[in-house]
């Protein structure tokens, strides 16, 4: 098993460095598509749009694969990314990204869109390169980056929108949709803005990250759950619940603040008691069909903060190796033969970049803990 681990980790690392779901020559070099339609016949059925988030991501995800590995192949692809953000950008934000297919609507009229939480995974993603690399340009853009979001996105320190048109308007486009929405998930944004703190000491983007954790903590149910959709309170999505673990925990052990950490735990304390019998998460707590994304997260949160939820909330040392063993059992089950990446769901035939991003991460720090080197905390620097 552990063999065959090690090999859907190489699998997907070369899908994403080598693939076509990485855009490597052209006008949108250094972009990266959203997913890849197996069903589609023509290219731009296959690849319908380019997700500029998931390009944040990538940074971070190929941060640390460098680290891992040493390879320079994951600088010069880095490279290539920053130029794109670089040449994208508008008002130093960018917008959710580009349509290769006019028939996609799923996600809207994306080149009008900028995103709060898209853009706070493009600043953890250009600290993350800053952090291998030292490049100084890019530390500028990052500040321009988390400048630009605090002006246009924050009142007083708080958040005030979720999504901006490019003009910087409000823009009501999917007001029923949890992620055009204010809520708990922005936590993970203080992922990017304590870690800016921490290279350049200014005391604002501390002030912006613990307003962040705070408003998830006060949006927190009682028996650990966060809200994410203010008018669907009895329906909680565990993508975005998990984002807020990811945030609490990422901070509160940065800072060495426990009360951030345990709420953060008890998160994911949660997020365990609403596995499925199939040993995945599921898209929310009414729809119970496993996803990719929320099962590679949360097996990754268990792997660092094991030893947390042991001291912190008294969980049973076999309740969590139990649950980390179903979800690793479930994220195999996502993996394409035919394309060596992982898919969204059991019902979708398309190949999904962050679900392949996050899964990988996961199974890396999987194969350390197998082969007894520390998982614990280990790359946190580098978290996806």
């Amino acid at each position: 098993m552990k063999n065959k681990d090690f090999d859907l980790v190489r699998d997907l690392e070369n899908w994403l460095l080598n693939s076509d779901i990485r855009i490597k020559e052209g006008d949108d070099c250094g972009g990266f598509f959203g997913w890849k339609n197996l069903d589609a016949s023509d290219k731009a059925g296959k690849y319908p749009y380019i997700y500029n988030e998931i390009t944040g991501y990538s940074l971070s995800c190929f941060s640390y694969l460098y680290t891992e590995t040493n390879k320079i192949e994951y600088i010069e692809a880095m490279k290539q990314t920053v130029e794109y953000i670089q040449k994208n950008m508008i008002n130093n934000l960018l917008n959710t990204g580009k349509r290769k297919n006019e028939d996609f609507k799923e996600k809207g009229i994306i080149e009008n869109q900028i995103y709060s939480f898209d853009n706070g995974m493009v600043l953890a993603g250009l600290l993350n390169y800053y952090k291998v690399t030292k490049d100084q340009v890019v530390l500028k853009m990052a500040e321009k980056l988390a400048n630009a979001l605090i002006k246009f996105f924050f009142k007083n320190d708080q958040i005030y929108y979720a999504l901006l048109d490019v003009n910087l308007s409000p823009l009501n486009y999917g007001l029923e949709k949890w992620s055009t929405r204010i809520g708990s998930y922005h936590a993970k944004l203080g992922i990017g803005f304590i870690d800016l703190y921490r290279i350049t000491g200014n005391e604002t983007y501390l002030k912006i990250c613990e307003s962040l954790c705070e408003l998830a903590i006060r949006m927190q149910n009682n028996e650990g759950s966060f809200m994410n959709n203010p008018d669907k309170n009895k329906e909680i999505y565990l993508h975005p619940h998990l984002y807020t673990c990811e945030g609490l925990t990422y901070v509160g052990f940065i800072k060495n603040d426990r009360n951030l950490l345990i709420n953060g735990l008890k998160g994911i304390e949660w997020a365990i008691s609403n596995m499925t019998i199939l040993g995945g998460v599921p898209r929310s707590t009414v729809d119970i069909n496993d996803q990719a994304d929320c099962t590679s997260q949360l097996l990754r949160l268990l792997l660092l903060y094991g030893k947390e939820l042991e001291v912190y909330l008294k969980l049973p040392r076999d309740k969590i190796e139990k649950a980390m063993g179903r979800l690793h059992v479930r994220i195999m089950s996502f993996f394409i033969n035919s394309e060596k990446a992982i898919k969204y769901n059991e019902q979708s035939n398309f190949a999904c970049t962050w679900c392949s991003m996050f899964s990988l991460q996961a199974l890396d720090l999987w194969n350390k803990k197998n082969t007894n080197k520390d998982v614990h905390h280990s790359k946190i620097e580098f978290f996806i």
